[in-house]
């Protein structure tokens, strides 16, 4: 374990990640730059105020226009809204690690999808991060394993609010970095 992580990160740091708006352009050129389903998806990464949060305690949104992203019924392609849910709980873990000082590999080991809705419009993904208590729980295994777990929840809403899709992605931190990350 680096001795710059070690200091980062202590035993009783308890609050989630705060992101910032330049946090969130930066993520968005790494994912551009970097996933070439990304920029031909049209995405664009920003805050997203989360329930009971304030905005400095934000997730993040990925939005996405319906005309790159659309099938043959005219409404966004199921494959569009789980890449994007994909994308923003990645983002997330990303940009928290990032914060930490880490520059690790981040894979999805699993996710599990519900599609509720048709969505004949832009696609507005949200990861608000995980709770408190999988936080801590992340922050742990990293100290003692120098990799961890995170399952996060992605949803797809609709302009009135409506919940289109829901994705629960288990998330995981590697020990090791290509020179990409």
């Amino acid at each position: 374990m680096s001795q710059q992580y070690a200091t980062i990160v202590s035993a009783n740091e308890s609050p989630l990640p705060v992101f910032t708006a330049p946090q969130c352009a930066v993520l968005q050129d790494f994912l551009l730059s970097n996933i070439p389903l990304a920029a031909t998806m049209q995405l664009q990464v920003g805050l997203a105020a989360v329930a009971g949060q304030s905005m400095a305690a934000a997730g993040i949104c990925i939005t996405a226009p319906l005309a790159p992203n659309i099938n043959d019924k005219g409404s966004a392609f199921g494959g569009a809204g789980a890449s994007l849910m994909t994308l923003a709980g990645w983002g997330w873990l990303w940009l928290a690690n990032r914060q930490m000082g880490l520059r690790r590999d981040i894979v999805i080991a699993s996710s599990q999808i519900q599609y509720h809705l048709p969505v004949y419009e832009s696609l507005h993904i949200i990861c608000s991060g995980p709770t408190e208590e999988s936080w801590m729980k992340y922050l742990q295994s990293l100290r003692k394993r120098d990799r961890a777990r995170l399952e996060l929840r992605c949803e797809l809403r609709l302009a009135n609010a409506g919940l289109a899709a829901s994705m629960q992605g288990h998330y995981a931190t590697l020990k090791e970095c290509s020179e990409h990350a």
